[in-house]
């Protein structure tokens, strides 16, 4: 499975990830730094997932069907400017098992899980399943 990142021009600062579906049919999404900002929602695709990031955005792979967004470590930046904060929007196949795992902290996290086939869920390494 191979990742198709967007840059940004100058005025978007916008970057956009996405990775055709494969023949996995679980998914792992994954922010192990952290997330701030985030949506998360289902839709019908022919891609495994799709992303948009602003801000600083996330270093984004993507091998196997698993989807890891690192972010850089945290820097005082978003505190002194408090406008120049960063976030992203996710979408994930719908027709795919997900795990979703955000570890390092969560602030403003909107997820639209009704969509989503969730196998498993970890937020700040607590473990949930259903």
């Amino acid at each position: 499975m191979s990742i198709e990142a967007v840059a940004p021009e100058a005025e978007q600062r916008t970057w956009r990830f996405s990775a055709p579906r494969g023949p996995e049919s679980t998914g792992h999404l994954e922010f192990p730094r952290g997330a701030e900002q985030v949506s998360i929602r289902a839709a019908s695709m022919p891609d495994h997932f799709r992303a948009n990031f602003w801000g600083a955005p996330p270093e984004v792979t993507v091998a196997h069907g698993r989807v890891t967004a690192r972010y850089p470590r945290i820097s005082p930046r978003p505190w002194l400017a408090p406008w120049a904060r960063r976030g992203g929007e996710v979408m994930l196949n719908r027709d795919v098992i997900w795990d979703l795992l955000i570890q390092g902290g969560v602030a403003h996290l909107d997820a639209d899980l009704r969509d989503i086939r969730l196998r498993a869920i970890e937020l700040g390494g607590v473990p949930a399943t259903r």
